[in-house]
């Protein structure tokens, strides 16, 4: 009778691990396909929604938001945030590492295809022509990204009484008197309209309609940091200490390695927002600090992320390719991944807790309306090295009207900007 039970056990917890390990497979795989498809940070978070949430049931609607909260509270990009919460709910440290490597795998494919492309052919004048006119497309999307973003920070008051949002104005111009004439760190800027979000929101009492929470800050260390049952540690962080010994490795034996990997794990700390917000950040960093690039070949960079599906960010490998192929590449899209992916470890649990409190809104509140002005003068500097002739101004206003106006998919204004290139110029 007990060697029935005890065998009952045991095909039932093989049945479990079998079943499990299909699910993540598939979970693998819907990841892959997203990151493929997927053009747009809101467009790709319906498509893990209906996908992931709705048709497999791998966590539930709950779960979903909390993880798309945590998502947005985090540095970098919003939807590989998603997927890698996702991927730590189900299958912990293998799930974050491998469901956003297969989210990102097609962009980042992609980006390094277009990148040799770019880099061997690029003085053609065939391929200048096309990215004349993928330069103006970019000044459209950023300005397009101004008012998405924008939407998020003045949503409180009615358009007639925009007046009271002068804080936010305040914060925002100053960030963009000091990046486009001064030339400030973008780090200083960060951390001034952090400290002035704090003192014109938070020390001034400002009322953010969301419900609070009592929490005695001595039990934050505590919350969701329970103590798990004893697990196999080479298992557990088998997939971590591979990639850092992956990095650590190339870093010492490539050359800049570790200024790339210091420099893009700073930049994913500090990219509160993500998308086109971080594109200012990243701007100050590769152009003005290290002159890694010209102006013109990252604003081509952004346009070339564009024309990939996934997030923003994988500018990145692009940056990294141009300095060291595709281990630069390489590289430099896990440095700038990994803080997030490391704050979703130890944030999933107390995220919504942390959230609540008002010092951190009012914190975050700085940081949007402080990146909206260095938007800005990114948008004003692209501008005025692409809006040079004509036909430019032309795939401009076209662009404006399609992505404002009509607000189709991206991919088919990229596509018709590309063959309208080739005809104008």
């Amino acid at each position: 009778m007990v060697k029935k039970i005890l065998n009952r056990t045991k095909n039932n917890l093989d049945t479990f691990y079998t079943e499990s390990r299909r699910s993540f497979a598939s979970l693998l795989l819907k990841a892959l396909y997203i990151g493929t498809v997927g053009y747009g940070g809101p467009a790709m978070i319906a498509m893990i929604k209906q996908l992931i949430v709705k048709e497999k049931g791998i966590i539930n609607e709950k779960e979903f938001i909390d993880g798309l909260g945590l998502s947005q509270l985090l540095p970098g990009a919003t939807g590989v945030n998603l997927i890698g919460y996702i991927g730590y709910k189900k299958n912990k440290l293998w799930g974050i590492v491998l469901l956003p490597t297969m989210f990102v795998l097609p962009s980042f494919i992609s980006i390094n295809l277009f990148s040799w492309l770019y880099f061997t052919y690029g003085n053609l004048p065939f391929v200048k022509t096309i990215f004349q006119g993928l330069g103006a497309l970019v000044v459209a999307l950023l300005i397009n990204a101004l008012f998405s973003i924008g939407s998020s920070l003045f949503n409180k008051y009615p358009a007639k009484e925009f007046y009271k949002y002068f804080k936010e104005i305040i914060i925002a111009a100053g960030a963009f008197l000091t990046l486009f004439f001064f030339k400030v760190n973008v780090l200083w800027i960060i951390i001034s309209t952090g400290i002035a979000g704090i003192l014109l929101f938070y020390l001034s009492k400002e009322n953010f309609k969301i419900e609070k929470y009592q929490i005695d800050l001595r039990r934050l260390s505590r919350l969701g940091f329970k103590r798990e049952k004893k697990k196999n540690v080479f298992r557990y962080y088998f997939p971590l200490a591979t990639l850092i010994s992956f990095m650590l490795i190339t870093a010492f034996y490539f050359p800049n390695g570790l200024l790339i990997i210091q420099s893009f794990t700073q930049f994913g700390s500090i990219t509160f927002g993500g998308g086109f917000v971080a594109i200012p950040l990243l701007k100050d960093l590769v152009v003005d600090q290290y002159g890694w690039l010209t102006l013109e070949q990252f604003r081509d960079g952004i346009a070339m992320g564009q024309i990939t599906p996934g997030p923003v960010l994988i500018t990145a490998a692009f940056i990294g390719y141009k300095l060291g192929g595709i281990v630069g590449s390489l590289i430099s899209t896990m440095a700038i991944f990994a803080p997030s992916m490391i704050g979703i470890m130890f944030l999933s649990k107390v995220h919504d807790k942390v959230q609540s409190f008002d010092w951190v809104k009012a914190l975050m509140r700085g940081f949007l309306a402080g990146f909206i002005g260095m938007l800005v003068s990114v948008t004003v500097q692209f501008g005025i090295h692409s809006l040079i002739s004509v036909p430019a101004w032309l795939i401009f206003a076209f662009s404006i009207f399609y992505l404002m106006y009509l607000k189709k998919s991206t991919i088919w204004l990229i596509l018709s900007v590309f063959i309208i290139s080739i005809i104008i110029f």
